[in-house]
């Protein structure tokens, strides 16, 4: 597995061609928005969402409900995975 670029809550918006843009904000978005985004990943036609990731939505807007991971794998896609708590040894 590839080690996560990013994390904390995934917005995404669908462009009229079917593409994605995948922002990542640090704080729980509100409708959809928010502020503090750190990070995106512009015009991605491959994004694979893991199943227990939960999504609210509203209309070709959608955001993650808890944080997540976001990470390019080697093939070139954009995966969302459930954010893993680490522990310090």
């Amino acid at each position: 597995m590839a080690i996560p670029t990013d994390r904390g809550y995934a917005i995404l918006t669908e462009t009229p061609d079917g593409q994605l843009t995948v922002r990542i904000s640090a704080s729980q978005p509100v409708a959809g928005k928010a502020d503090d985004v750190f990070a995106e990943h512009v015009g991605e036609s491959r994004v694979r969402i893991d199943p227990s990731v939960q999504l609210a939505k509203h209309g070709k807007l959608s955001w993650t409900t808890s944080p997540v991971q976001v990470y390019v794998s080697s093939a070139g896609t954009v995966n969302i995975t459930p954010a893993r708590t680490t522990v310090a040894s």
